[in-house]
């Protein structure tokens, strides 16, 4: 068998490439052949159990970032309740003030009269303080 027929010959699959190398008396390439053949059959064994570790590396992986969604999802649900409550205790504190703001503008507006000592007081919340009523001795 000359080098033409060889080249030929190799795009064919292994197995007819052995065969013709084999009548052709070639014992040389057939061992050439079935060594490929070998070779290919381990790197296509190294590569399944490359491609399934990468495959496992990739579903842990997908895994934890699943885990990930599922908690920000959770910390977006809580942080979304906190903003309402927030929201509704500011709106209570602003209406609890405006009634408080109102309340002290329809107030009447006390006068501050003279303490015993020359000091301005508002007369009737400062009395209440010390205990003390209108021009008692004391």
């Amino acid at each position: 068998m000359h080098l033409d027929m060889v080249l030929l010959l190799l795009p064919r699959s292994l197995p007819t490439v052995r065969m013709e190398a084999r009548r052709s008396g070639l014992h040389g390439l057939t061992v050439f052949v079935d060594e490929e053949r070998n070779d290919l059959r381990q790197t296509q064994t190294k590569t399944m159990r490359e491609l399934k570790t990468q495959a496992k590396v990739l579903a842990d992986k997908a895994t934890v970032a699943e885990d990930w969604v599922r908690k920000l999802t959770e910390e977006r649900g809580r942080a979304a309740q906190i903003a309402t409550r927030l929201r509704l205790a500011s709106t209570a504190m602003l209406k609890t003030a405006k009634k408080h703001r109102l309340a002290d503008l329809q107030a009447p507006l006390e006068q501050p009269t003279a303490g015993a000592d020359g000091s301005a007081t508002a007369g009737p919340s400062n009395k209440a303080r010390t205990g003390t009523q209108g021009n008692a001795p004391g």
